[in-house]
């Protein structure tokens, strides 16, 4: 009768009490997130097989602030997100699916 006493007092406690992982806000899981994929990105950025496919963070923020200052970067996310539209819906129509 004592074990099951104990086996009883330890599945209460465990209802009652939250675990770590539910104490963390939504918030600190997007930066959490955040932070392992900028150090997965930046491992993968110096192994040489891969390095070609995932530059460094400071050559892409370079990209796309030079991207930016020509005026392309929106017209190729708009350019792509329609491509992506079309390709959705299959629309065979030239006007509709080029900007």
């Amino acid at each position: 009768m004592g074990v099951q006493t104990t086996v009883n007092t330890e599945k209460k406690s465990g209802i009652n009490t939250r675990g770590w992982v539910d104490k963390i806000s939504s918030k600190g899981w997007v930066a959490i997130s955040l932070i392992v994929a900028i150090i997965f990105w930046t491992i993968l950025s110096f192994i040489p097989v891969t390095s070609r496919s995932f530059p460094n963070i400071i050559v892409t923020t370079e990209s796309i602030s030079t991207m930016i200052n020509r005026g392309v970067f929106w017209r190729d996310i708009a350019m792509y997100l329609a491509s992506k539209k079309c390709m959705k819906w299959h629309l065979n129509l030239y006007a509709t699916c080029h900007l």
